[in-house]
């Protein structure tokens, strides 16, 4: 069962910038450690790499290297989810925000759909870790589905390096936006008291769906 410490609502404000660097750097591992263990249920084959898939990962190419999204496409639509992944990470690591943004557009009108969906988290994630902002304002138009989902990981990525910012950012969007919002607030920020978090939750106007996540991790 996992316990929190008490924590007075007036020290919320201190809370916000303990240790923000190393917070952004457990809080990133951990999801990119999330991020390389998903496996293909498409493929049986995905859920384990042979020695040639381990030496295919040496050869990804340099950012340089491919120019478009749909050039990364076609590389990528014939490998299984879990290479895919690695690929994504190594490829948009170094890009500046003006080459994200050009990924995540291009990749609009890719299919299929789910190597499209992968590019995007991806640019997105790297995104928000640069400009946040930019990346809330570069997915605002996508459909509702598609945007809450983004949402989601943009305030992963910013209440993990920067927790007052994005909690007052969160108040300007609307209410499903805020809904997912929190949700991607609590998922990182676990280092977080119950108290810090409910104080987030009354903030944004989220307390049930707070109380809620804390109940799941306390199971």
């Amino acid at each position: 069962m996992r316990t929190r410490s008490p924590m007075n609502p007036n020290d919320f404000s201190k809370t916000c910038n303990l240790g923000p660097r190393l917070i952004g750097s457990i809080a990133a591992g951990v999801l990119v450690v999330l991020s390389l263990t998903v496996t293909d249920s498409v493929s049986a084959n995905d859920s384990t790499m042979d020695s040639s898939d381990s030496a295919e990962l040496d050869d990804v190419p340099a950012p340089l290297d491919l120019l478009t999204a749909t050039d990364l496409a076609v590389d990528l639509q014939s490998t299984g989810r879990y290479k895919r992944t690695i690929t994504l990470h190594r490829l948009l690591n170094g890009l500046d925000i003006e080459r994200l943004r050009n990924v995540f557009l291009e990749a609009e009108d890719l299919d299929p759909l789910t190597v499209r969906d992968e590019i995007q988290e991806v640019a997105v994630r790297r995104l928000s870790m640069l400009d946040p902002k930019n990346a809330l304002m570069l997915v605002s138009d996508l459909p509702r589905n598609r945007r809450l989902a983004l949402v989601n990981i943009v305030f992963e990525e910013w209440s993990a390096t920067d927790l007052a910012t994005s909690v007052d950012h969160a108040k300007n969007l609307d209410d499903a936006e805020r809904r997912a919002a929190v949700e991607g607030l609590v998922r990182v920020r676990y280092d977080l008291s119950e108290d810090a978090l409910h104080e987030i939750a009354r903030r944004l106007g989220q307390e049930d769906l707070v109380a809620d996540m804390i109940a799941i991790t306390m199971l």
